[in-house]
Order: structure tokens, then sequence, then C-alpha cells
């Protein structure tokens, strides 16, 4: 691996760090939902929907950032990256580099899989018909 693509790929890591950093703590609070909704705590609730909201757009921000990066680089390059953002371990060359980027991959897919399996109970908790999963 050239040292050009050695530090793209250090940004990438970088930036999926943050954003898997950002799904953990999404799930966390996600998970405190479920707890304050079986309480009762409407107030909680908000404030924990506001906290979540704002985690999201932080999340968006850096997936954002990760894809503008992408942009620069000729299709092919674009295409190998991206196939290692997205944990698709059949690109991948051999470098230690590409095995850290498809695990954290992996791990931020897992993350969101189980912060999703919450949030669709929460959803049909709170909305019932009209719940964003049905």
């Amino acid at each position: 691996m050239d040292e050009e693509m050695q530090e793209v790929m250090e940004v990438i890591l970088i930036g999926m760090q943050k954003k898997y950093r950002g799904l953990l703590e999404i799930e966390s609070l996600t998970k405190q939902l479920a707890d304050l909704l079986s309480a009762g705590d409407r107030e909680s609730v908000q404030l924990l929907l506001n906290m979540r909201g704002s985690e999201m757009a932080k999340v968006q921000e850096e997936d954002m950032a990760l894809r503008r990066l992408l942009d620069v680089f000729d299709v092919a390059k674009r295409t190998y990256l991206a196939g290692l953002m997205n944990g698709k371990r059949d690109v991948m060359r051999g470098a230690a580099m590409e095995e850290r980027v498809v695990k954290l991959a992996e791990q931020t897919k897992h993350a969101l899989e189980k912060t999703t399996a919450i949030d669709k109970v929460l959803s049909r908790k709170l909305a019932g018909k009209d719940s964003y999963y049905q």
C-alpha cells in the first residue's frame, strides 16, 4: 500500500471510529428510552429523544464527510475504499489497515442492527399502527 493510500485509510479509520462511537451512544440512549417508557417518565423521554436526535445528526455528518472523501478518487479507488468501508472482505489486498477498516465496518453494522431492533419495539409502542416500521 502506497503512502498516500495509507494516509487516506487512516483518515477513513478515524472517521469510521467517530461514527461507531456515535452509534454506540445512540444505542445506549435508545436502551435508556425503552426503560423510561416502561416507567412512564415522559419528560425524560423527550430529553433523551432530543439527545438521540443530536447524536444521529453527528453520525450522519460523519457519514457524509466519509462519502465526500471518497468523491475525490477515481472509480476504481472509490469502489475499493467503499467496499472496505462496507465490510466487504473480498476487496482486501492483504494490508493490516484494511483489516481494521473492515472489522470496524462489521462492528458498526452490528451496533446499528442492535439499535434498530430496539427502536422498532419503541416505535411500535409509541406509534402503534403509525410506526415507522409498519
